[in-house]
């Protein structure tokens, strides 16, 4: 006596389809969940402050609030530095020229979240994104 082999497909039985559909439900609710509902929910109202220091010395503080600006920072204790720095429109600040040799601070590129730092270490200027009573934003220290 031969035994046949029953060849069924692999979601045969409807419990199988059940579960797999189920499955894709949970995966794109979570989904929705990362990309849409949870960033909308986290959204920070509160300006954004881009602080420049020169050796733990505040030079400006700088709203974040899309105006395009660009100027060239001046140091009181080193005139020899010649960095350029400028804000967006997209609510972001970056350092788009300086003097010094590695230019990481260039090539950082733009910054916009609390936390956020660009430093030239070179030049001895750090920028810090924060609120406006605080460089580093909640929970950092200044």
């Amino acid at each position: 006596m031969t035994e046949q082999s029953t060849n069924r497909p692999v979601l045969s039985n409807k419990r199988d389809i059940i579960i797999l559909m189920a499955l894709l439900g949970v995966f794109g609710l979570w989904l929705l969940w990362s990309y849409v509902v949870a960033p909308a929910l986290d959204e920070d109202t509160e300006l954004a402050y881009a602080w420049v220091y020169h050796e733990n010395t505040l030079l400006e503080k700088v709203a974040l609030d899309g105006e395009v600006r660009v100027w060239n920072l001046t140091v009181p204790d080193d005139p020899d530095i010649e960095m350029e720095i400028s804000s967006h429109a997209d609510h972001s600040i970056s350092v788009t020229a300086s003097d010094c040799p590695d230019k990481v601070c260039v090539h950082t590129g733009k910054i916009h979240m609390k936390g956020q730092s660009i430093a030239c270490l070179p030049n001895h200027v750090i920028v810090k994104i924060g609120t406006e009573e605080a460089p580093g934003g909640l929970g950092v220290d200044g």
